[in-house]
């Protein structure tokens, strides 16, 4: 048993180990011969790590931290699972969807949420491979979404010019806003340290843009955009242990610039990277453990094994 803990001890600390840094997944806006690659970064230190073809044009992108897998779904919606390490395609599976405009991981990790130009979120389980429907709407196109890590669902209906909340409680219409006239990039959600706070973030073309949240519903009446310096544009944002990343090209319209804002909208850090060829199409990202749960793991592990002595 001491030799099972022990061994458990230095796996985690090893996984911990290799995941000292976030890791960042960024889908090339050219492909060459009608192939896309994925760049690997590492947001945080600004170091480059490879990059492997991921074939057509994926409609967004996803990555699981907990499964160590990138996903990429194309227009017709055929999925493929890569080993983000190594870059090995897994598996080649058919959603049985078409018109896929965008897709994200379910904040549950269990399965894909993907978003159609013809009015659907449906989902596709990654174990079972069954399908569902989400949302169904009459009026909206769904060009872009999220969802909250309290299971709400974040869209945006281009067609309507309204971003949108669902509800985890049912996934039914609880309030949109209008945006404003600005791009809607990817987005994501950050809850506020004000508790009845939140604020969607996305990527909005020069810079980007915020549509603030009271108790989950929209409060402000229409998004914004706030320019980032030493940005010529702003395609995607995605989380970070501190808020969020926004990515896009730099002012001289050359590198890949990715910068780290908190929770309101204060810059952190900015790094740049070059070789990306035509800049940003979609960006996917798997956050390292926080310090503290690998401290937690080291304290219980030390403390089993204490008890296993006496």
């Amino acid at each position: 048993m001491t030799r099972l803990l022990i061994g458990f001890g230095c796996l985690a600390f090893a996984t911990g180990a290799q995941a000292s840094f976030d890791l960042m997944f960024i889908q090339e806006a050219t492909p060459t011969n009608s192939i896309y690659r994925v760049h690997r970064v590492d947001p945080a230190n600004g170091v480059s790590l490879g990059s492997f073809q991921i074939g057509p044009e994926s409609k967004g992108l996803a990555a699981s931290y907990a499964r160590r897998e990138l996903y990429s779904i194309d227009i017709n919606g055929n999925l493929r699972t890569y080993d983000y390490s190594t870059g090995a395609q897994k598996s080649l599976r058919a959603t049985g969807f078409s018109n896929v405009a965008d897709f994200v991981l379910s904040a549950d990790g269990t399965s894909l949420l993907i978003a159609h130009n013809t009015g659907q979120i449906r989902t596709f389980n990654l174990t079972t491979n069954g399908t569902g429907t989400l949302i169904s709407s009459g009026t909206a196109q769904f060009s872009k979404l999220h969802q909250a890590a309290n299971g709400d669902v974040y869209a945006y209906a281009a067609n309507l010019g309204m971003l949108q909340r669902y509800n985890s409680g049912g996934f039914t219409l609880q309030s949109q806003e209008v945006n404003g006239g600005t791009t809607v990039g990817q987005m994501t959600y950050l809850a506020s340290v004000q508790a009845p706070y939140g604020t969607v973030y996305y990527g909005a073309g020069a810079g980007y843009g915020f549509n603030p949240t009271y108790n989950n519903n929209f409060y402000f009446g229409g998004g914004f955009s706030n320019g980032v310096s030493g940005h010529q544009s702003v395609v995607s944002a995605v989380r970070s242990h501190t808020g969020a990343y926004v990515i896009g090209m730099d002012s001289g319209g050359s590198l890949t610039r990715v910068t780290e804002i908190d929770s309101a909208s204060y810059h952190v850090r900015t790094n740049t990277f070059a070789g990306i060829n035509g800049g940003v199409k979609s960006v996917a990202v798997v956050l390292a453990p926080e310090p503290g749960t690998l401290a937690a793991i080291g304290l219980g592990i030390a403390a089993l094994l204490k008890r296993r002595r006496k």
